[in-house]
Parts: C-alpha cells; structure tokens; sequence
C-alpha cells in the first residue's frame, strides 16, 4: 500500500437504486507502516454529504478506494461500488403525533354548545404519542390571545 490515506466512500440505497443526495465519501488518514503493516484510523459520520430521509427497508453500501504500491486497484467485497460492503442498520426518528385533545369545564363536566365563554375556566388534557423509534423532548407553549 501507498502511503496516504483511505477514502471511505458510501451510498443509501432504496428499492436497488441509489438515493438522489445519498451518496458521500470521507477519508480514513494513515498512520504508520510497520514491516508491511498498514495502519489507518479514524472515524465516519455515515450522514455527512448527504441529504436523504431514511425510510425502514433502506439499505447502507459502502466501500474503500485501495490502490497497491504498483498502482493496481485492490479487487474484492468492500473494494468497488459494484461488489460493496452490505450494513444492517435501524432508521431512528423522533415522529410526534397528538392521539386526542380533551377540554373539560373547571368542574370535570363535558362544555357544551356555547358554554365556554371569556372568563370561563377550562382544563385542556393533550395526549402525544411517538410514533418513531427515537426518544425525543416535547416542549408546549400555552399562549393567551
């Protein structure tokens, strides 16, 4: 191997086709030849340079760009966007949605017609659920007009 670093590339896949602004590459740097031993580290933030909204049945391809010291490219499973690395992952997202709103009189009783009127004092109860798969904060903002 060359001395220099590695380049990381990847792609979000949907239905076999690569996503449009789902395809990235980033760089591993080099650290150090030992008797022919390689040594790269680093990390990849697999969502940096892309913009895409993961769905479940979404798939992660990657591969690395290997050229060997007479310039050959490295052949293999993770070596070509042809034959890439496969990754199983879990689309996580914070999806808020408000199940049922309640408004009660002051007094636990159901208003009806136009029995609520300025002045009148109400309970308003509001249920949330996260439809995602990601722990999320909810904050509320009670504004009086």
């Amino acid at each position: 191997m060359p001395a220099g670093d590695i380049v990381v590339n990847w792609a979000f896949v949907r239905n076999g086709l690569i996503m449009v602004n789902g395809q990235s590459s980033s760089i591993i740097p080099y650290i150090a030849n030992n008797s022919g031993t390689w040594t790269y580290s680093g990390s990849v933030d697999f969502t940096e340079g892309v913009n895409v909204t993961l769905m479940d049945g979404d798939e992660l391809i990657w591969w690395v760009d290997i050229v060997d010291l007479a310039g050959n490219a490295a052949r293999g499973t993770g070596l070509s966007e042809i034959d890439p690395m496969n990754t199983i992952f879990t689309v996580l997202s914070f999806d808020l949605t408000v199940t049922n709103i309640e408004i009660t009189l002051a007094d636990g009783s159901i208003p009806r017609g136009n029995e609520v009127v300025e002045g009148t004092e109400i309970g308003v109860v509001v249920q949330v659920r996260n439809l995602g798969t990601k722990a999320g904060t909810v904050t509320t903002l009670w504004l009086k007009t």
